[in-house]
């Protein structure tokens, strides 16, 4: 239930707000410093709270979105 995740630095943390990993658990941030994460939201993007064990990895990175074309049609039904 922690609010304030302590971490070794946040260098090449996104702005907030973000999203960064710990374990299997999402978690939206709204404040960073440099050894500090101000946490919003636990079990993000429909992942589940979960302990974490002191020194786990937190992953984080760029969001992208990509658009893809696929032909698509239909046969005309002729009466």
């Amino acid at each position: 239930n922690a609010t304030i995740l302590r971490v070794n630095e946040t260098k090449g943390l996104a702005d907030p707000p973000g999203f960064l990993k710990i374990d299997g658990e999402w978690i939206e941030y709204s404040r960073r410093s440099f050894d500090e994460i101000q946490v919003r939201n636990r079990g993000a993007r429909g992942s589940k709270k979960a302990a974490h064990v002191k020194g786990a990895p937190v992953r984080y990175g760029e969001t992208f979105v990509t658009e893809v074309y696929i032909p698509a049609y239909r046969n005309a039904v002729v009466k």
